[in-house]
């Protein structure tokens, strides 16, 4: 990468510190049966690097959500159940477990993260991430104001009837995880999320490709759920039908970094990324299984990177679209590149998602 000579690349990597960018890339050989095998490579990841995870948090909190609803084991229950949601400052609303996750993953809408974040709890949440292996996450903020935005959860029938409720635990006090946070333009990162790069690549990964990971490194989710997570992983707003997302609003590759989320044209559907991304206070995060059907290739790229020249946080004024986008879209051009012209003994031959065709079942 260190040869490509686009000035979106090389102004970073001359300063990386300064950038205080991360990347992952992990190339995807089968077998020939089609199992895959990986292989992976960093620049600059470090656990003891801090940067704000912002909506990276998301992911794991959604997989754990459906990992609760199997766990619970109620009798008709599951993420399309209505879920009445009773606020702590009084009323409620309806919604359900898969119309959140929707929100989180094509629009990475917050509240429908609180809504979540709240219903997992944060100690069945830590517990299960030091489980499966992530022993230097901690997720202990939400995206609310309040401590404890919800009385109670209540999942009913369509009648109306209750099938089960939780009342939230709301903030429990936790062993902090030992890493340097810092104060970056004024903004002290002391409690914040702390959601390492390599964990995040990692749970991309176990999604993806469950079958691939020991049992006890991933949660205990039905295939149904990961076709689920797949396909609003990977589509465009508005191929969201139900949700009605605006193209105006929400183009293409809003929150698909590596698909030039600067350029608001309509992506080559040939091209997908299963992704998550961040995007706040100067930070941009996006790891994903990238994939071009066109060409035959696969592989995963996690990276982030700090644009903040003017040194103050919450300003807004971040170098986003002169810099960060511009770096994620060559990235990947130049991985893209090398994959095409990269030796398999086996081709790759990834299965596409009939997004329509999904629409109409669900």
């Amino acid at each position: 990468m260190k040869e490509d000579t686009s000035q979106a690349i090389y102004k970073v990597l001359y300063d990386p510190r300064k950038y205080r960018v991360q990347i992952i890339y992990t190339q995807i050989n089968r077998d020939k049966k089609g199992k895959p095998k990986f292989k992976t490579f960093g620049f600059r990841n470090n656990d003891q690097e801090y940067f704000y995870p912002a909506s990276m948090v998301k992911l794991p909190v959604m997989l754990l959500a459906l990992e609760k609803i199997h766990r619970l084991n109620i009798k008709n229950l599951d993420m399309n159940t209505p879920l009445v949601c009773h606020r702590s400052s009084g009323g409620s609303f309806q919604t359900t477990v898969a119309e959140a996750i929707k929100k989180m993953l094509v629009v990475s809408d917050n509240y429908s993260f609180t809504i979540l974040y709240e219903f997992v709890g944060q100690r069945y949440l830590h517990k299960r991430l030091q489980e499966m292996g992530y022993t230097n996450t901690s997720i202990t903020q939400n995206f609310s104001y309040s401590s404890k935005p919800f009385r109670s959860f209540q999942f009913i029938t369509e009648q109306g009837q209750t099938l089960y409720e939780e009342l939230p635990e709301g903030k429990i006090d936790l062993a902090p995880i030992h890493v340097e946070k810092p104060v970056l333009g004024g903004k002290n990162f002391a409690y914040a999320n702390h959601f390492p790069l390599d964990d995040i690549h990692k749970m991309v990964m176990t999604t993806m490709f469950p079958e691939a990971f020991p049992f006890q490194e991933r949660p205990v989710l039905e295939d149904e759920d990961f076709e689920f997570l797949h396909k609003y992983m990977s589509i465009f707003p508005r191929e969201c039908q139900e949700l009605g997302y605006s193209e105006d609003v929400f183009p293409d590759a809003v929150f698909k970094f590596y698909l030039n989320a600067k350029n608001r044209s309509r992506k080559n559907p040939e091209v997908r990324c299963f992704n998550k991304v961040g995007i706040s206070l100067g930070f941009l995060t996006d790891c994903s299984y990238f994939v071009d059907y066109e060409n035959n290739t696969e592989f995963f790229v996690s990276c982030v990177i700090y644009v903040n020249q003017s040194g103050g946080v919450g300003d807004g004024n971040y170098e986003y679209q002169s810099v960060g986008y511009p770096f994620f879209t060559n990235l990947s051009r130049v991985l893209q590149e090398y994959e095409k012209k990269r030796e398999k003994k086996y081709k790759p031959t990834p299965e596409k998602i009939d997004y329509q065709k999904l629409e109409a079942g669900r």
